[in-house]
C-alpha cells in the first residue's frame, strides 16, 4: 500500500495500517517518523519487527533496519530487532 504525500494521515492512521495481516509493503514516503514514533512502530508491531511488513521511509529504507542502526552507533549494542 502507498500512502505517499498523504499528510491526512497520521502515526496512529499508520499503526492502524501496521496492524493488517494482508499487508507486506507499507510506502510512507513523505513522512517524517520521530525516532519515538518508530520505537512504538517497531516495539508495538511484531510484522514490522520481523520484517514480515517493511514500512519504507522516503528515502527508501526499512524501518527495522534503521532502528538496529541507530542501536549500533549510539549504545554500541547489538540489534534490537
Amino acid at each position: 500500500m502507498d500512502i505517499y504525500g498523504n499528510q491526512e494521515l497520521r502515526i496512529l492512521a499508520v499503526a492502524c495500517l501496521c496492524s493488517c495481516k494482508n499487508l507486506h509493503l507499507l510506502v510512507a514516503h513523505g513522512f517524517q517518523f520521530s525516532v519515538e514514533e518508530l520505537q512504538f512502530l517497531t516495539k508495538t508491531f511484531e510484522s514490522i519487527s520481523s520484517r514480515t511488513l517493511e514500512l519504507e521511509t522516503k528515502d527508501g529504507y526499512d524501518v527495522a533496519n534503521i532502528m538496529n542502526v541507530f542501536a549500533e552507533e549510539v549504545f554500541e549494542d547489538e540489534m534490537l530487532f
